[in-house]
């Protein structure tokens, strides 16, 4: 199952009920999923609770998947949605991370060594606006194409690529040591 494309595992799980084929999903993108929904929602159990939503959701739509859509950017639109839903439950759109239980390493392993920067990491995250939040999640943790971003946001993929590159240089301002 590890040789095959994440399209092709949906297909299977889609068509065949090949629980293998879904377990091989789950595995690829618990951690994303959980790392970008605790972007949006700043909370850890609130993330978990929606990666494992986004799974019962994936399951329960399979049938709606059309392979020629890649999966990633699908079960990323659902994710994104349950974490909307969740925040409008909340009636708040305060996205500060402020679960300790995620550390900062597992939020960006490129721009902190060992926990050192974890409050400025923290405090840059939370000046952020919830676009630049969402557009830098989506291209590193969920590992997106600029094209697939720029769907998702519903802007341009030149708008998509201009907001990433300078929210970026907003961050290595802010810390010294980010790529």
């Amino acid at each position: 199952m590890i040789n095959f494309s994440d399209s092709e595992l949906m297909s299977l799980f889609g068509r065949n009920d090949d629980h293998e084929a879904y377990r091989e999903l789950v595995n690829r993108y618990s951690d994303r999923f959980i790392r970008f929904a605790w972007l949006i929602l700043g909370n850890r159990d609130d993330s978990e609770d929606a990666a494992q939503d986004t799974f019962i959701r994936i399951v329960k739509q399979r049938s709606s998947y059309k392979s020629d859509t890649a999966f990633s950017s699908w079960a990323f639109t659902i994710l994104r949605n349950i974490c909307f839903d969740q925040l409008r439950k909340r009636k708040t759109r305060n996205a500060v991370p402020v679960d300790d239980s995620l550390t900062c390493n597992e939020i960006s392993s490129d721009c902190a060594e060992k926990g050192e920067d974890e409050s400025i990491v923290r405090e840059i995250l939370s000046e952020l606006s919830d676009e630049e939040r969402k557009i830098v999640s989506l291209r590193i943790y969920a590992e997106h194409e600029f094209a697939e971003i720029a769907l998702l946001c519903g802007i341009t993929m030149e708008n998509a690529k201009k907001r990433y590159y300078r929210t970026l240089e907003k961050l290595k301002k802010r810390v010294p040591h980010c790529p």
